[in-house]
């Protein structure tokens, strides 16, 4: 989970065009565990004095998900290399 500010200098926006803006974010906290998180955005611009809000939820794994889907395969891998490579062929009588 991360915060920014965008737009610090303002800028006009013609009606009907788009723009693009980079912005650097500030790591808060992890998101760990799996589930449903929601992204806020309070704008306005220089005409208004109280901020509009939208709200999207969004679903994430979690990094504890990431890191056990990892483990897992690197396990699976290095358990068909074993079986391909590793195991002791049987010999012939």
């Amino acid at each position: 989970m991360a915060q920014g500010e965008l737009n610090e200098a303002s800028s006009v926006i013609l009606p009907e065009t788009n723009r693009n803006y980079e912005v650097a974010m500030r790591t808060v906290s992890q998101a760990w565990l799996p589930g449903r998180y929601m992204v806020s955005i309070n704008y306005r611009d220089e005409t208004q004095e109280n901020f509009q809000a939208v709200h999207q939820t969004i679903w994430q794994a979690g990094a504890v998900v990431v890191w056990v889907a990892m483990v897992l395969a690197i396990l699976s891998t290095a358990g068909l290399a074993w079986w391909l490579f590793g195991r002791r062929r049987k010999r012939r009588r």
